[in-house]
């Protein structure tokens, strides 16, 4: 009991003591708080890359969560097959993606603070190819067989040199050849 027998009531210290007392409880509890939401946003990330190979055209997304720069969680949200990747794959010369590249597009901080480190991403210009059809592969066979030169020539002058003009050519080739099939069948 105080001095007046209140409970609660100190003599020891001054009238503004008790208030001041609930003040830096407060703002310890602002500083805790604080310190948390800055070393979450510090300590844990969300990045998102965009990566692909200048070859062949092949394109993929790639998003890593990360704690203390260890990657805790990474996965693949796109990929994009080129029209030149599947037909290199079919006339059996693959690309090698000898010219691959990563691009870091956002870094999320505390995953919620954009960044994007290396400037504006720009729109991915890929259209993903329709699938071969069985048809397609028997006129890539018979092109094969006419020319057996076809496939390193192909490889060499779409994927290593980057000639669309050829790779167009090479699709109109196989439309004709399917044209001339269907006015066959009908």
């Amino acid at each position: 009991m105080g001095s007046r027998g209140v409970p609660g009531h100190e003599v020891d210290k001054p009238p503004g003591q008790v208030h001041r007392n609930r003040w830096v409880g407060g703002a310890r509890i602002l500083l805790v708080v604080c310190a948390l939401v800055g070393s979450w946003t510090l300590f844990v990330h969300r990045s998102i890359y965009s990566e692909g190979c200048r070859g062949c055209k092949y394109s993929l997304g790639r998003e890593e969560y990360s704690v203390f720069g260890i990657v805790v969680k990474k996965s693949e949200f796109s990929r994009i097959r080129s029209r030149a990747m599947v037909y290199a794959e079919y006339l059996g010369v693959p690309c090698k993606h000898a010219n691959w590249w990563r691009n870091h597009d956002y870094r999320y901080w505390g995953l919620w603070l954009r960044e994007e480190p290396s400037g504006p991403v720009a729109s991915n210009w890929y259209v993903e190819p329709r699938p071969l059809t069985q048809e397609d592969k028997g006129n890539i066979r018979a092109l094969i067989t006419n020319a057996p030169e076809l496939p390193q020539e192909f490889y060499t002058r779409v994927i290593v040199n980057h000639d669309l003009e050829y790779l167009d050519q090479f699709e109109i080739q196989l439309n004709r050849m399917r044209q001339g099939q269907e006015e066959v069948s009908g």
